[in-house]
């Protein structure tokens, strides 16, 4: 069986820097191979003991198994010291604010995950967008266009314009709250949210998304 391998051309692109047909390109490549990384993923979780037959069926219970799966093999690296250097931009903040935010910023390693875990998650979001797609055929994997977003250029799975999932960012997100709050439903909660967004979307009979 082949190795995992994470899909490196996704971690380490800087989207902001890329021109507007380097980003499409990249979100027509997704779209094109996201079947072949959730299969990808499958294989991979199956090889953990204790997932062995976990399936990336779209069924509830596929979504609970990860949790548990998260929390026991996903894994964080230690920050730079430079990375544990706040800075705020509001002048006007009082000590105790800084002080405060400080804390905060450094409890909530978010982005501070291993590359390899960072893959995984990455298309436990593919999984989580393919999910999605097949219960609401009108999206479509679109690239961000709202310069100055932290999304800037990176693939959405659209259910509005500008408005989708980022395999990047929410599952990101979600497994530094699962990891923090021991929620193992959390990735149930996140497809639920976003199948919403799109049930909700489509009853108002959006004409044009994109």
């Amino acid at each position: 069986m082949q190795d995992y391998r994470p899909w490196y051309q996704l971690l380490r692109v800087n989207y902001e820097a890329l021109s507007w047909r380097e980003a499409q390109a990249i979100v027509d490549d997704v779209a094109n191979r996201t079947p072949e990384r959730v299969e990808m993923l499958e294989r991979h979780i199956r090889t953990f003991a204790g997932f062995s037959e976990w399936t990336a069926d779209g069924s509830r219970d596929s979504f609970l198994q990860l949790g548990p799966w998260v929390t026991r093999h996903t894994r964080r690296r230690e920050l730079l010291p430079r990375e544990k250097v706040f800075e705020p931009l509001n002048p006007t903040l009082s000590e105790w604010q800084i002080e405060s935010l400080q804390s905060l910023f450094t409890s909530m390693p978010i982005r501070y995950f291993t590359e390899h875990s960072r893959g995984v998650l990455c298309d436990i979001g593919l999984y989580i967008a393919q999910c999605i797609h097949m219960a609401h055929p009108t999206t479509k994997w679109i690239r961000c266009r709202c310069r100055g977003d932290d999304l800037f250029n990176m693939p959405l799975l659209g259910v509005a314009k500008n408005y989708g999932i980022c395999p990047f960012f929410h599952t990101l997100n979600a497994a530094s709250q699962q990891l923090n709050t021991s929620n193992a439903n959390r990735w149930l909660e996140l497809l639920d949210t976003w199948l919403a967004s799109a049930s909700s979307l489509e009853s108002r009979r959006v004409d044009k998304w994109w």
